[in-house]
């Protein structure tokens, strides 16, 4: 007997909702899973952004790892966006609380796909480079890396991540995470088309002042400076011409001191006579730059660019990338060029004479030249040159200056423009005694430091050990008797101190006199009188300065010595061969 209509309909009734209630968890299920897997290729292609982290260092970057890495996030974002446009996942969208978490990961995918392709071709192209440099028309190459990476600016400059509110909890975190790494690769990127526009600028042509210092002979932050020269860029070539020994230079007529700063300081040396008398401050951008143009002006009547900087240290580090260079028949490779340039040239010179004393200066330009044209000539990887340069810069071995803004913006964000902000310290032995003494110094700084309810007090133990000895040559020794210098091996100098912009209580402990304090632009100098120490001899000077108590940090500033300073702040131990930044809450 068949059942009565009702329950018929009852059954099929049932059936229709059974189907549909299994229809609508398989669905469900479906959508889970397809979102499930775009959230994951979403969060994997993430992932691979972070790889590029590696760009805040270039030396650093694997290009063809990084490469991989773009593709492999490529491809998983393209998948992430298939699927989170699937016809399965169209009825999310009018519902409120589903709807916002698919727009948001759709927006998320969209904008990580969007950047990682922006950034593929900056990639190819620095791999390009890399693999054959030979070819590489260097101008070209960083004009069109700045327009790649202003790309990369437009990409990552406000993006539009969908939706902010009421997300769960594993997509809100993936949109903050997305949204930090976007905005540090737009400051990244910023940071670097400003760096690839100025070195592009600065290769297609230019004439820089290349200032050759000696760290035999000390001043503050950087060797005496001894040579002059001329260094011109066209189409990414470089040419350097005649380098002059400074004292051929002297006395520079007709000009002006640039910083009354300094100006106040030391006027009293007659700053704007002579070039190496330019070592009497360490703000590179704000004075030594600006006044070794002025001095080239008032002696060549020529307006140039810029001015570089450079030392043995620069050298040693050309010629670890490039290899040796050879000048009258010797050889110079990383393993001697500093000793013998430091050291080693003035033993050989013996009782010098005025003519040996001009060949030996005539051999230093022959050497410069040399590494110039093996910089032109010889095949050498980018990459290596940049993390060979980039302690010798760290330790204002390396400094540039130029006038273009352009180019001034370069080399302030590559750390090499030599900038002191109001935050340094630093001790620096400023040699006055025309001996090159300064490699036969041993300099050791120990600092203590004290809290009172609103100062931190901040005391400098200096110890200075002359181990010159009698074998030396007599151009290392001296005796220099013009100078008041009667024992051969006496080293005879000032101590100066920089202490930053909200210092106090800054001096001296008896019996040291005071001969020069006042503002070094943002930072604090003081400056002992002229100090003698024997050869062997060791002096222990102390001096004590406060500062502020909320005071979060302090960079101690590279002495750019040979040997590097020895410093032990608080029991902990380092050397100032690279600026150093001192936690003062762990101190």
């Amino acid at each position: 007997m068949s059942p009565p209509p009702t329950l018929r309909r009852r059954s099929r009734r049932s059936s229709w909702v059974r189907w549909v209630g299994f229809t609508l968890v398989g669905w469900i299920l479906l959508v889970s899973w397809t979102g499930l897997r775009a959230q994951r290729a979403a969060r994997s292609g993430a992932e691979e952004l972070r790889s590029l982290s590696a760009i805040v260092e270039p030396s650093d970057a694997d290009l063809d790892q990084l490469a991989v890495a773009l593709r492999q996030g490529r491809e998983r974002l393209v998948a992430a966006q298939e699927r989170l446009g699937s016809p399965i996942l169209l009825p999310l969208r009018a519902l409120p609380f589903f709807g916002r978490q698919l727009a948001s990961s759709r927006s998320l995918v969209s904008v990580a796909l969007d950047t990682v392709i922006s950034l593929e071709p900056l990639v190819e192209e620095a791999r390009a480079a890399e693999a054959n440099p030979e070819a590489l028309d260097r101008v070209a190459f960083l004009n069109g890396l700045s327009r790649r990476l202003k790309l990369i600016q437009q990409t990552t400059n406000s993006p539009d991540l969908g939706p902010e509110e009421n997300l769960v909890a594993p997509l809100a975190a993936a949109r903050l995470e997305l949204g930090d790494q976007l905005l540090e690769l737009n400051g990244l990127s910023r940071r670097y088309e400003v760096i690839t526009a100025g070195l592009a600028s600065f290769l297609n042509g230019g004439s820089y002042l290349l200032l050759g210092t000696n760290n035999a002979e000390m001043r503050i932050g950087s060797g005496m400076h001894l040579s002059i020269g001329r260094l011109d860029t066209s189409d990414g070539e470089f040419e350097l011409l005649d380098i002059t020994p400074a004292a051929d230079l002297a006395p520079v007529p007709g000009a002006t001191v640039v910083d009354p700063s300094i100006e106040r300081l030391w006027g009293f040396l007659d700053l704007e006579t002579d070039f190496r008398k330019l070592g009497y401050s360490a703000q590179f951008d704000k004075f030594v730059g600006p006044q070794a143009l002025e001095l080239w002006r008032a002696t060549q009547n020529e307006e140039l660019d810029g001015v570089i900087l450079i030392d043995p240290f620069v050298l040693e580090a050309l010629v670890g990338v490039l290899g040796e260079v050879s000048v009258g028949g010797r050889s110079y490779g990383p393993d001697n060029l500093l000793n013998e340039l430091l050291i080693g040239q003035y033993e050989e010179l013996g009782q010098a004479t005025v003519d040996e004393n001009s060949q030996r200066r005539d051999r230093l330009a022959l050497l410069a030249a040399a590494t110039v044209e093996a910089f032109e000539s010889t095949s050498w990887d980018p990459v290596e040159l940049v993390r060979a340069l980039g302690p010798v810069a760290r330790g204002r071995h390396l400094m540039v200056y130029s006038v273009d803004a352009a180019e001034q913006a370069a080399w302030e964000q590559l750390g090499v423009a030599g900038t002191i902000t109001g935050e340094e310290t630093g001790i620096f032995w400023l040699n006055t005694g025309a001996s090159k003494l300064d490699p036969h110094l041993r300099v050791q700084v120990e600092v203590s430091s004290t809290v009172t309810s609103s100062r931190r007090n901040l005391a400098f133990t200096v110890t200075t050990s002359n181990t010159a000895t009698p074998g030396l040559a007599p151009y290392i020794l001296g005796p220099w008797a013009s100078l008041g210098i009667s024992e051969a091996g006496t080293y005879r100098g000032r101590l100066a101190f920089y202490a930053p912009n909200d210092f106090a209580d800054a001096r001296f402990d008896s019996p040291t006199p005071v001969e020069t304090f006042g503002p070094d632009g943002f930072v604090w100098l003081v400056s002992s009188r002229q100090i003698m120490i024997g050869p062997g001899e060791t002096k222990v000077i102390r001096f004590q300065y406060s500062v502020d108590r909320s005071r979060e940090s302090i960079r101690v500033l590279s002495s750019a010595r040979f040997p590097a300073v020895q410093w032990s702040w608080d029991g902990v131990p380092f050397d100032d061969s690279e600026s150093r930044t001192i936690d003062l809450a762990e101190s």
